[in-house]
């Protein structure tokens, strides 16, 4: 009989770009979805099975009766900025997998610099860590066939709460923007539906016109990609967002202080990001807008051709 595929990480918390890690697997491996079972904090819309995450008895009860493969497909839920309650859960199931002796796979994750994290990620049966040259990021690969067209050609701002960040000066420039283009729609997209709810409801409404509109995306990822495939400009303010951006070849704008986005944009988009968010000033801001129009999109074709092999690899250890 061949053995479960428990899929481990921050799952079912309305995080657009988790939901996209986890999406992305289960198309890619597929002919494997009778096997997966899912470990989430709330339950997607989708036929494979699930089982709500701190459920340690059902976990054990399949860990020592069926010999499950674990896998984590990817995310930085082992980085020091995951609160240690959360570390403690990712690397509890890990210990546990090893005390069994089962085999557990450790895909596109972010560096940790937790001292047991590493030990344990030095054991795993596959690691592969993810970095902005050789391995930049899973959801480059997510299949964008059968994507709904979920509005009309818009401007799209995902914004999240930064404290260094002058969104005084952004909603001037939005407002200039909204002067040039008004027949367009600007929706203001939450990746993480509760952490960047209030922010980006706020700015929609401070701006009081019909064409700000806050865009709840429900929990329905190929819903939020109908809204990137229409997007006619990006904002980005997390990773993904840029990622997505990248993937559907728009004109994109990304502010952050994480390292992650940082390196990524240092090596293949220096001219979409700006760092220095706290000496922003309203001209520079549109100035950097303006310019996105004119780049070249970003060439993702090596990005998915690193992935492939990653999943080759993993489906390797699957398929033995």
């Amino acid at each position: 009989m061949p053995k479960p595929i428990i899929l481990i990480g921050y799952f079912g918390f309305e995080n657009l770009g988790d939901d996209l890690l986890l999406h992305t697997f289960l198309k890619r491996f597929k002919s494997f979805s009778d096997r997966f079972q899912i470990a989430v904090h709330k339950k997607y819309k989708i036929k494979i099975k699930q089982f709500n995450r701190w459920n340690f008895i059902k976990f054990l009860f399949i860990l020592f009766f069926q010999k499950p493969i674990l896998i984590y497909p990817g995310g930085e839920i082992f980085q020091t900025k995951t609160s240690f309650r959360s570390l403690l859960y990712y690397i509890s199931f890990i210990i546990l997998a090893r005390l069994f002796h089962r085999k557990y796979i450790l895909a596109f994750q972010g560096q940790t610099k937790n001292s047991l994290a590493q030990k344990l990620f030095n054991k795993a049966t596959h690691l592969s860590i993810r970095d902005s040259i050789s391995l930049p990021d899973s959801v480059f690969s997510i299949p964008l066939e059968n994507i709904p067209d979920s509005t009309t050609s818009s401007f799209l701002f995902c914004l999240k709460k930064m404290s260094s960040f002058n969104f005084q000066i952004l909603k001037s420039v939005i407002v200039d923007l909204m002067t040039v283009y008004p027949d367009k729609p600007f929706y203001f997209f939450p990746m993480h539906r509760k952490e960047d709810k209030s922010v980006n409801k706020q700015m929609a409404k401070s701006i009081n016109s019909s064409q700000a509109i806050f865009y709840d995306w429900q929990s329905d990822y190929k819903k939020a990609l109908g809204v990137f495939k229409k997007a006619n400009f990006i904002f980005s303010m997390r990773y993904h967002t840029s990622v997505l951006a990248s993937l559907f070849q728009h004109p994109f704008v990304s502010f952050s202080q994480n390292s992650k986005i940082k390196q990524f944009h240092k090596i293949w988009s220096p001219d979409n990001f700006i760092e220095n968010t706290g000496a922003l000033d309203f001209f520079e801001l549109k100035s950097k807008i303006q310019q996105a129009f004119r780049l070249p999109p970003l060439n993702i074709s090596i990005f998915k051709e690193l992935n492939e092999k990653e999943f080759q690899k993993i489906e390797t250890i699957l398929k033995g």
